[in-house]
């Protein structure tokens, strides 16, 4: 009897080892990208700034959140539990993503919605250049948000006046396409003259942050 005691406790403290071991490892190997970054180039300098960190938290999940702020778009790459997920999910004004799998990058579907009053100075454009079969695509790899003002060369220092996001693209022995920003008087011009030449098209939109699409 004795010998049948000992026996049953050693299996009851070794199961609850297993167990408390187990529960040590869910946690410890679900891991999320986190980061965390406001203002105009948020997102991609939340990307590019990216750590793996473990996940504390029971019923862990790995978010994207994004929201507008006085001070730009906030960006946010974090681990949250299923409870917080649920309690942020219909932000209206924000966008969250999630996903499931340790180490995952959750997305979004759609982005939040812009102010209704853009901040003189604050409108952005998609800005990038691509060449090659592919050049609209490889753009696209590479778009950074700008503010339309110096990060567009043609205004040096100067808020360009009623900016429109435009996309440029010309198919010839080496195909370039570019996205970047100007007022809308120029972009008339530049598609006009688009027009005239073979193997080119553009397109423009006027929200802010919008892509345009050819």
């Amino acid at each position: 009897m004795m010998n049948f005691g000992i026996f049953v406790a050693f299996a009851v403290c070794a199961t609850f080892g297993l167990v408390e071991s187990r529960r040590g490892e869910a946690r410890s190997n679900f891991q999320c990208p986190s980061c965390s970054e406001v203002g105009e180039n948020a997102e991609n300098d939340c990307e590019t700034n990216i750590e793996m960190k473990d996940c504390k938290q029971s019923d862990p999940l790995c978010l994207l959140f994004i929201q507008y702020k006085d001070t730009g778009r906030k960006y946010r790459r974090f681990c949250a539990s299923k409870k917080a997920y649920d309690q942020i999910k219909n932000c209206k004004a924000c966008a969250v993503g999630m996903c499931s799998t340790t180490g995952c990058k959750a997305e979004v579907t759609e982005l939040p919605p812009a102010p209704t009053s853009v901040p003189v100075g604050s409108f952005m454009c998609p800005f990038c250049n691509g060449r090659g079969e592919n050049a609209l695509s490889n753009c696209d790899k590479e778009i950074s948000y700008n503010t339309c003002n110096d990060a567009n060369d043609a205004y040096a220092g100067e808020m360009v006046k009623d900016p429109v996001c435009a996309v440029f693209t010309r198919q010839t022995k080496v195909g370039f396409a570019a996205r970047f920003c100007l007022s809308r008087e120029d972009y008339n011009e530049k598609a006009l003259t688009c027009k005239s030449e073979e193997g080119c098209e553009s397109a423009m939109c006027d929200q802010p942050r919008c892509k345009a699409e050819l």
